[in-house]
């Protein structure tokens, strides 16, 4: 397995709004990091990288859009892990 990568997410469209004497200065999003598993044929995960983002949706959508990547070819699809649980497991195959 490659080594462990760190990469971000896009800002997600809706952000967390501070309240308070500074709401209309500042906004907010609340930043959760997630591991990201690339699963091949054999259900090995041959990739591992590191994912922070402000949503799960977000998270999603940016392992989603390396799946085209010549790195990863021979991906069927990927975990999204949050601390211990599985947050979201996607195959190419059957999105």
């Amino acid at each position: 397995m490659e080594q462990l990568r760190r990469f971000i997410a896009p800002p997600a469209q809706e952000p967390w709004v501070g309240h308070g004497p500074i709401r209309d200065h500042a906004t907010y999003f609340i930043i959760q990091t997630y591991r990201c598993d690339f699963i091949d044929d054999d259900g090995h995960c041959f990739r591992r990288d590191e994912l922070t983002s402000p949503s799960l949706e977000a998270a999603i959508a940016a392992c989603v859009a390396l799946l085209p990547l010549p790195a990863f070819s021979n991906c069927v699809g990927f975990e999204l892990w949050h601390g211990d649980k599985r947050a979201h497991r996607y195959n190419r195959r059957f999105p």
